[in-house]
């Protein structure tokens, strides 16, 4: 009966360890922001507006109003800092990149369905 509180101890603390070194290595893509419309504002005088100080909109899901804007990587933090205090963006952040930390070997899991 005295390993499973060893046990659920071991686990419990792989688990936030494993949350700790994903949040300590962020990787994102150095030239992109994503920025969020505020509701109500029109994406073409956004454009227009990042086209004035050399900005590109890459890519867009334009139901959820977001965009992905190049922008010189060197200038990445600045353009953030200066971008978020534009009060047509809801939010502006990096394009974080994330990938899975396990391997899905549960009883769902693709090999188990082929």
């Amino acid at each position: 009966m005295t390993t499973f509180p060893i046990f659920a101890l071991i686990l419990f603390f792989s688990l936030f360890c494993n949350l700790a070194y994903v949040n300590a290595q962020e990787e994102f893509i150095p030239d992109e922001l994503i920025i969020k419309l505020e509701e109500g504002v029109n994406p073409v005088d956004i454009e227009g507006e990042l086209a004035e100080e050399g900005l590109a909109i890459m890519d867009s899901i334009s139901e959820l109003n977001l965009y992905v804007i190049k922008v010189p990587t060197e200038e990445l933090q600045n353009l953030q800092n200066s971008l978020s205090l534009d009060p047509n963006f809801e939010y502006v952040e990096k394009n974080f990149i994330y990938r899975a930390s396990v391997n899905p070997n549960g009883q769902f899991s693709i090999s188990r369905l082929i």
